[in-house]
């Protein structure tokens, strides 16, 4: 495993990775500062057929406006596309749930709202579906969002098809207790 210490633009650090399947170090002017690993390990085998696989290819931390800290991890799908699964933790819950819903102001559209469930079917926060539009990068427009205490846990990418599937793959108690009870109203836009 390939550890180093990089000064580069966020939006900038994966495309770094993918051209050049490693981790050089870059300095591309004011950006922030992530400590990133480069953890290049083969796609999950799956059984299934038809179903979406994803590889790690980079994960790290780094500072953001109003987070105590940022946590990173991105994928690559076993057809190309990339997915960012980001762990941002806040100063307070109600900091968290603000957070989301500010979030949200910018979605094109609330695809569903509803409880987020820990492993034991517990209620841990709100859980959103959302697809943003032309607001955000291609590679970014489909959203699973959900608080978790402190924590606004994020999974972006090009399609819903793979956030809800990578949600369905690594975070399946959301779907079993939350089966048949989507609701789609807005969050206090």
């Amino acid at each position: 495993m390939l550890k180093t210490r990089i000064t580069v633009a966020r939006s900038h650090l994966l495309a770094a990775l993918l051209v050049l399947n490693t981790l050089p170090a870059i300095s591309t002017g004011p950006s922030a500062l992530a400590y990133c690993t480069s953890q290049l390990t083969p796609a999950q085998e799956n059984t299934d057929k038809g179903s979406i696989t994803f590889e790690s290819v980079l994960n790290g931390s780094m500072q953001g406006k109003g987070a105590t800290s940022i946590s990173f991890q991105d994928y690559k799908s076993h057809d190309g596309a990339i997915l960012e699964s980001r762990i941002e933790t806040y100063p307070s819950p109600n900091r968290a749930r603000a957070e989301m819903k500010r979030l949200l102001r910018h979605s094109a559209r609330l695809v569903e709202s509803n409880s987020a469930l820990d492993g034991q079917g517990r209620r841990v926060g709100d859980r959103a579906v959302a697809e943003f539009g032309k607001a955000m990068p291609p590679t970014r427009r489909a959203t699973v969002l959900w608080t978790d205490g402190r924590d606004v846990h994020i999974l972006e990418s090009s399609s819903l098809r793979y956030v809800l599937a990578f949600e369905k793959r690594y975070y399946p108690y959301h779907f079993a207790q939350n089966a048949g009870t989507p609701k789609t109203e807005k969050l206090n836009k």
